[in-house]
């Protein structure tokens, strides 16, 4: 397990034990009528084992989350991947090297209403996911969880990707499972979109990734946060009395800061 956890080779695990069993054996902790090399590790026992190791854990993990009624899915790219990619050397040969780059995931949870906890994930393209290949991804994991005829909702977030009327992902999975379901938009992402909408009518939309061309977001290029505070009066309000941890604890590290920011300069009395 401590082979496949640390991306370990099969080569070089089979090294480490051997180089541990011989030090047992220099220590006289091996029993001295028994040979060293009825016991020695080559590539393929580890990699058999590996192969053991793997359908155990992984028919473990199956067992412990099937008959799912809600799942959670979402994608992110991760930028800094460990892949393994066949390329060419100079000589023609083919081979494999490790490189780091961009990944799609496709990742899946399992929600409850009190924990989300994970399940697992799918590699997609990182352009050009449509919601119909999206929902093969997600049918094949819910047959793999024993979970089509138990889900009743999908948590996922507000895109056209995903609650397209025609061609969305969650439409596409009705029509592959032959079941209605309900869907659970995320409400944080909700928040935010009529925000970057008021933003954009007052300030216009952005010309490049790192800047701003309108009035408010020329102030903003300036880090102002170390500057003094201005005093102004306290304006009393219904949530100076309230204690919002269960709250707070699901918003985005941009709200969070907000957030703190207020109470920082509206102490609750």
């Amino acid at each position: 397990m401590e082979v496949i956890r640390g991306d370990v080779s099969s080569n070089l695990g089979a090294c480490l034990a051997n180089a541990f069993l011989l030090d047992l054996k220099h220590m006289g902790l091996i029993h001295p009528k028994l040979n060293l090399k009825d016991i020695i590790l080559d590539k393929s026992k580890i990699d058999r084992e590996k192969a053991r190791i793997k359908l155990s854990s992984n028919l473990q993990h199956v067992h412990q989350n099937e008959n799912l009624l809600c799942v959670g899915i979402d994608c992110r790219i991760d930028k800094d991947t460990l892949q393994y990619k066949e390329v060419v050397d100079e000589n023609g040969k083919k081979k494999i090297v490790k490189i780091k780059g961009a990944e799609c995931h496709f990742t899946f949870t399992r929600e409850t209403g009190t924990e989300s906890k994970y399940l697992t994930h799918r590699v997609i393209p990182n352009l050009g996911a449509t919601g119909v290949l999206l929902a093969e991804d997600v049918a094949a994991v819910l047959t793999e969880y024993n979970s089509v005829d138990t889900v009743k909702a999908i948590l996922v977030d507000n895109t056209s990707t995903n609650t397209g009327c025609e061609a969305g992902l969650i439409t596409a999975l009705e029509k592959k499972i032959n079941k209605k379901l309900h869907t659970i938009g995320c409400s944080l992402h909700q928040n935010e979109l009529p925000f970057r909408e008021i933003f954009k009518s007052i300030d216009g939309t952005t010309r490049s990734p790192t800047t701003f061309t309108g009035p408010l977001g020329k102030l903003c290029i300036n880090n102002y946060q170390d500057l003094p505070q201005v005093e102004f009066p306290k304006i009393n309000g219904p949530l100076d009395h309230h204690h919002l941890t269960e709250v707070t604890s699901n918003l985005s590290g941009e709200q969070r800061l907000l957030f703190g920011a207020c109470c920082w300069h509206f102490p609750r009395s």
